[in-house]
């Protein structure tokens, strides 16, 4: 029996981090079975850089809507497939009874996707991480994992989170970062230059010019002057603590800024061939890591935990630096790691390998 699988992607279309993710894993999942692609109210741009294909777009294969043609199906091809839904890759937080209720994550929709498990549905979600909720959404997302087979977060703290809520069919797995493959021939060789990507606020969309200033200062204290520095963004937020942080340092250093937000590709090449990345920037970080390019996150811990989690999970804790030490402790632990740079990349290409692995198995294992 052949599998046909429903694929809920990202909402958040604005951050390349998304497109990221989401393409990983619609590359994978094609190789498990038919797709159709919710494409709802989705840009043409977006789809095209998630690699959604014109035959599994949910337009191109009826006028419904996604849930009422997800039924529709199983009722008349029960005989002929396995069906799945996957929902997207990404972070889950919430608060407040409205979302407890009547969101994606909520009572309704969760009664109503348990008929559909009840009538031979899978329900699966890859590659994320969780948290914090309040006491009503975390029962609202106890109850919304009962429907899963497969619950599988992306770091030990969320894994842990889950587990003391009493969250049902969890497992970990490596960020679907770790098996990008950039594909794209390499350029002539720029001479050497240092990444810079920061958003400017905990979580949210809204520029804060005292959330940024900090992470400035320390900018000012552990960039070396003689090295080409790039501004760039790749989240359509990140526009103006780009533009901030670009203003702060041009007197001082030899910088450049990109004043477009990176598609995919365009970040892929910029990261791969970067000395290094300095970043708040969960996506920022990996993509380059992903690349063997060192990648060093400034975070503020409290504020980024999604980063500090993921980079403890694989070992990487030598790499965190804090705008909250003093800045001598953070020049001395990036030219520490600079200086055997090749040792760090050799590590980080075993690294890329046994994570990459590690996420094949679970999503191919997942629809034998």
């Amino acid at each position: 029996m052949k599998n046909k699988i429903f694929f809920l992607p990202a909402s958040q279309i604005d951050n390349t981090g998304d497109v990221l993710i989401n393409k990983v894993l619609l590359d994978e999942l094609r190789k498990q079975g038919e797709l159709i692609i919710n494409d709802e109210k989705k840009p043409d741009w977006f789809l095209e850089e998630i690699g959604v294909l014109e035959a599994e777009r949910l337009s191109s294969n009826t006028s419904s809507k996604f849930y009422d043609y997800l039924q529709s199906q199983m009722d008349e091809q029960k005989d002929l497939y396995k069906f799945f839904l996957v929902i997207h890759p990404g972070h889950t937080s919430r608060s407040g009874y409205k979302s407890a209720l009547y969101g994606d994550h909520g009572f309704l929709i969760t009664r109503f996707l348990r008929k559909l498990k009840r009538n031979g549905l899978t329900i699966l979600r890859f590659g994320f991480s969780i948290g914090p909720f309040d006491w009503l959404n975390t029962l609202a997302e106890f109850f919304y994992t009962t429907v899963y087979k497969k619950y599988a977060v992306r770091d030990a703290e969320s894994f842990s989170l889950g587990k003391k809520f009493h969250f049902r069919n969890m497992e970990l797995m490596p960020d679907l970062a770790w098996s990008y493959k950039n594909t794209s021939s390499l350029k002539d060789k720029e001479d050497p230059y240092i990444i810079l990507s920061f958003r400017s606020n905990k979580f949210g969309s809204q520029h804060d010019s005292n959330y940024l200033r900090p992470i400035i200062e320390h900018l000012k204290q552990i960039l070396p002057k003689d090295k080409k520095i790039k501004m760039v963004y790749q989240v359509k937020f990140d526009r103006d603590p780009a533009v901030e942080i670009f203003d702060n340092l041009s007197d001082t250093f030899d910088i450049e800024f990109i004043d477009k937000k990176l598609n995919l590709q365009d970040a892929s090449d910029l990261y791969r061939d970067a000395e290094y990345i300095i970043s708040n920037r969960l996506h920022v970080l990996l993509l380059g890591m992903v690349q063997q390019t060192i990648a060093f996150p400034l975070i503020i811990s409290g504020d980024n935990d999604k980063i500090i989690n993921i980079y403890k999970d694989n070992n990487l804790n030598h790499y965190l630096l804090s705008s909250l030490d003093d800045h001598s402790k953070n020049i001395l632990k990036m030219a520490e790691i600079i200086k055997d740079k090749d040792i760090h990349k050799l590590g980080l290409k075993d690294l890329i390998n046994n994570n990459d692995r590690s996420i094949l198995d679970m999503i191919s294992k997942t629809f034998v």
